[in-house]
């Protein structure tokens, strides 16, 4: 069995090399967050060795906490970003109109940049799935869209509760749009596709000419709520959704100038800091090994 003193210089030396591969990922880490200083305004560039991991571990903190911290800024530029992808997708050439519709729809309808491409875009994307061209499409996801708002501020109703009724309207489905006095039914319908001059084929209507015929129906049916928000913009309730739809887009406008700084600030979290801080936890636990093992061996020596 090794003696105590033997015991102690095993351990001193398995210390000693233990402590030179701390230093050796200090370094790293700290050549890390030096490489960094550009992207981060230079962060880190007066940190010492111990300070260096403790701000690592700040840091590592604070990329958890950002969203919360930011108030949803870069969470609301993320969605503007994906919504606008998805417009143009949907309407390609057509998309142009379908972006200046939202630029002013916090004063002209109470909606958000974002909430009134998205809502547009959807609709597009079932239109032009039932065969519409993207012009037509746009124009007509643009009218549904204004209309939705409108019925919304006539009826006190939600735009989004207004819209969903309206899509299913045009898909087929009655019900949801009765509540606000419009009647759907196929007999209305095909007399309405009569009157437009749509030609049955094979004696039966196509999508695209049960939809127009829809859509026809609908505007004659809420003339009475059509306008409505502009002749109610300056009531209470209109107000403060035109106030929310432009603090909606100043979140999103700011979040945009900060998106990039977050993304910056993201690539060097994934690529340096946290693999800096696996490495330096791998050297913690290999300085902790032979202390553990240190400390079994003198129980079993004074055992």
């Amino acid at each position: 069995m090794a003696t105590q003193a033997e015991i102690i210089l095993s351990v001193r030396d398995q210390a000693s090399a233990a402590l030179g591969h701390v230093r050796g990922e200090l370094d790293r880490l700290g050549g890390s967050a030096q490489e960094a200083q550009h992207k981060a305004g230079g962060l880190g560039s007066a940190l010492g060795g111990v300070a260096k991991i403790a701000a690592g571990f700040v840091l590592a903190q604070g990329f958890l906490q950002l969203p919360r911290l930011l108030g949803g800024m870069v969470s609301a530029a993320s969605d503007l970003n994906e919504t606008l992808s998805k417009s143009a997708t949907v309407f390609g050439e057509a998309n142009d109109k379908v972006l200046a519709f939202g630029a002013n729809a916090a004063k002209g309808i109470g909606q958000s940049r974002q909430a009134t491409i998205e809502a547009t875009a959807t609709f597009g994307n079932f239109l032009t799935a039932m065969g519409l061209a993207p012009a037509p499409a746009a124009d007509l996801s643009i009218a549904m869209v204004k209309l939705a708002s409108d019925m919304a501020s006539f009826n006190n109703a939600s735009p989004e509760e207004v819209l969903l009724a309206l899509r299913s309207g045009l898909s087929g489905e009655s019900e949801p749009l009765r509540r606000f006095g419009v009647a759907l039914s196929e007999a209305a319908v095909k007399a309405k596709a009569l009157q437009m001059g749509l030609k049955p084929i094979g004696g039966e209507l196509t999508e695209q000419q049960k939809i127009m015929a829809r859509y026809a129906i609908i505007m004659d049916q809420t003339k009475t709520a059509q306008g409505d928000f502009e002749r109610t913009s300056t009531g209470l309730a209109n107000r403060q959704r035109i106030l929310s739809a432009q603090f909606a887009d100043l979140r999103a406008e700011i979040g945009t100038r900060l998106l990039p700084v977050f993304v910056a600030l993201a690539g060097f979290a994934v690529n340096a800091l946290i693999p800096g801080l696996l490495r330096l936890s791998d050297a913690v636990a290999d300085l902790m090994r032979p202390v553990v093992l240190a400390g079994r061996a003198l129980f079993s020596a004074f055992s």
